[in-house]
């Protein structure tokens, strides 16, 4: 069976950010806090940067907060003031209209926003969010996967005359993200089940005592009677299937041959004369249902199991909607078809020969295989067999 193979990458989003622990200057106080964060921190990825901040100093009326950003790094060329946004100490109160300046080879990135009315109070938490922001490309091509390139981010808070308030240099790592990998390989799951229990209904037919109980590997129908009788003679098998397979599934069903007495060939499709001589071997043949005749790919309402005697089998659904035909479709009472016969060279992969099917992955999708028996009131003393297998088959 082939394998199926899945490869899930995941890029995980990594930022750093550090507060420097050196003690301020005499004239100026560094932020109670400051982070800053990327949404992706992929080399060379667009990005968006979310700067937190929380002031020691009061930002008067007609202040502002300078953000810098180191020009050898991150790209701003996509950064307009709409990019910008603003959020803590009265939102409105922020100029709308933010500066952006585009660093060269030789200036930095800058961002700065105005306080426009009213001062912003010390302790305020301000957050500040920098879309279309496009990552760094590695700094040195040679280096080793997974070691972050480090970028210096200054903050300060500032009067109207611009002098300096609060500051802090934050930091941001971009970082190749991290491959996660993982093997998931194709899965089929066949069971056959055996019923036994004497009450349910199985394609219409309600189970009694009198009813054969079957395995996951036999139909032991014990002595038949030629008075047919609902109970004694049907039985059934239940068939569950799961599989991951991207365009589900199938499952086919046929025998080696016709019921053999004293495991005999059935030579043909069709008895060479009466209802059970194949040349010199006696059978119990596979049943024409009726007169409009069912196969191992077309089915018909088998109701007169006197006049058409034989084996065949019908479907229901247990769980889901898997069976390829069901018992009473088209308002029939027992819709059937017979097995493929290996033996005549009928295939169990002709087209509409499957017994289950789904176009998608399914677990634990389960049909009832139905089998009715019927015999002459001639048919010979002995003991008839054949086999039968089902084939399960995963579809991509």
């Amino acid at each position: 069976m082939k394998k199926l193979f899945f490869v899930f990458i995941i890029i995980l989003n990594l930022f750093f950010f550090v507060v420097p622990l050196t003690l301020p200057k005499p004239e100026m106080a560094n932020f109670i806090s400051a982070s800053a964060t990327l949404s992706n921190s992929t080399f060379s990825s667009e990005t968006t940067m979310t700067i937190s901040l929380t002031s020691i100093n009061e930002i008067p009326s007609n202040g502002n907060i300078l953000i810098t950003v180191a020009s050898n790094g991150f790209d701003f060329k996509n950064v307009d003031s709409s990019a910008i946004s603003v959020v803590g100490c009265t939102d409105s109160n922020w100029n709308s209209v933010e500066t952006v300046t585009c660093g060269t080879g030789s200036t930095n990135h800058t961002v700065l926003i105005n306080r426009q009315t009213d001062s912003c109070p010390a302790g305020s938490m301000i957050t500040i969010t920098i879309k279309n922001v496009i990552n760094p490309a590695p700094l040195n091509i040679s280096r080793s996967q997974g070691q972050a390139d480090i970028f210096d981010i200054n903050i300060k808070s500032r009067d109207s005359s611009n002098n300096t308030l609060d500051k802090i240099d934050v930091k941001v790592a971009p970082v190749e993200g991290v491959t996660v990998s993982a093997l998931v390989e194709e899965t089929l799951k066949f069971t056959v089940v055996g019923v036994a229990e004497d009450l349910g209904s199985y394609c219409g037919i309600v189970r009694d005592q009198s009813s054969p109980d079957t395995t996951s590997f036999s139909i032991p129908w014990g002595t038949i009677s030629p008075t047919y009788s609902t109970t004694a003679n049907n039985t059934a098998q239940q068939l569950i299937v799961s599989t991951n397979a991207s365009s589900g599934y199938k499952v086919y069903i046929e025998e080696n041959d016709q019921l053999g007495r004293d495991n005999n060939t059935c030579p043909g499709a069709v008895p060479s004369s009466g209802q059970y001589m194949y040349d010199s071997n006696i059978c119990i043949r596979d049943t024409l249902c009726d007169l409009q005749e069912c196969n191992h790919t077309s089915s018909t309402d088998w109701i007169d199991t006197a006049t058409f005697v034989g084996f065949g089998y019908s479907l229901d659904n247990q769980s889901g909607t898997d069976a390829k035909f069901l018992y009473n479709e088209s308002g029939r009472n027992f819709s059937a078809k017979t097995l493929a016969d290996s033996e005549s060279s009928e295939s169990q992969f002709d087209s509409n020969a499957e017994i289950m099917t789904n176009a998608g992955p399914v677990e634990n999708s389960s049909i009832n295989v139905c089998y009715r028996i019927a015999i002459p009131e001639n048919q010979p003393a002995g003991n008839y067999y054949n086999k039968i297998r089902y084939t399960a088959m995963p579809v991509f």
